[in-house]
């Protein structure tokens, strides 16, 4: 049977669909002479219209936002960071630098709806958590041997940046009904 919500090809007397998460409660077969009686004793019932705003599929709005922030802007801060950079480069922008790359890689795929987009976009996110976690330690060891508070590091603005996005963005993710109708899943 398919689900009336998405259309997807669901399992036989399935109530919720898998896919969408929504009732599937209009059965409808795969072919005409696939189950006779069965059709036939069933009343006929119309498979409502849904207009795009109850469905949202493909990448706009804000999958689109994402896309373009990991894909364009975040590169062209990044090279704008290693530019303005006055000190030799370390781990950190290493790890900055695996995280944008990571971004875009994403991004890209996501744009293109790739069946690995999710994938992708999970490597990001673990980097990027590894990133939060790598400059909270650097503001709490920086804080410890000056003796300042976390809050007045010279990365704290960079660290609640990072963590306030992420989190918005892996919510975004894990809940999207425009991720789970383009991609088949939310993370």
């Amino acid at each position: 049977m398919f689900c009336a919500r998405c259309g997807q090809q669901i399992a036989e007397g399935t109530e919720i669909c898998p896919l969408c998460g929504r009732e599937a409660n209009f059965p409808m077969t795969s072919s005409p002479a696939g189950s006779g009686q069965a059709a036939a004793a069933a009343p006929a019932r119309s498979v409502p219209s849904f207009s795009s705003t109850e469905s949202p599929r493909g990448v706009r709005g804000w999958l689109l936002l994402f896309c373009l922030g990991v894909t364009v802007f975040g590169p062209a801060a990044f090279l704008v960071q290693m530019g303005n950079a006055s000190h030799s480069l370390n781990s950190g922008y290493l790890l900055d630098f695996l995280r944008v790359m990571s971004g875009a890689v994403a991004g890209a795929l996501l744009w293109t709806q790739n069946p690995v987009a999710l994938k992708a976009v999970r490597v990001y996110f673990i980097l990027l958590g590894v990133t939060v976690v790598v400059v909270l330690l650097s503001l709490v060891a920086s804080g410890m041997r000056v003796g300042t508070s976390v809050l007045m590091g010279p990365n704290f603005s960079n660290f609640t940046r990072l963590g306030i996005n992420g989190c918005i963005w892996l919510a975004y993710f894990m809940k999207s009904e425009r991720v789970r109708n383009t991609y088949g899943a939310n993370l």
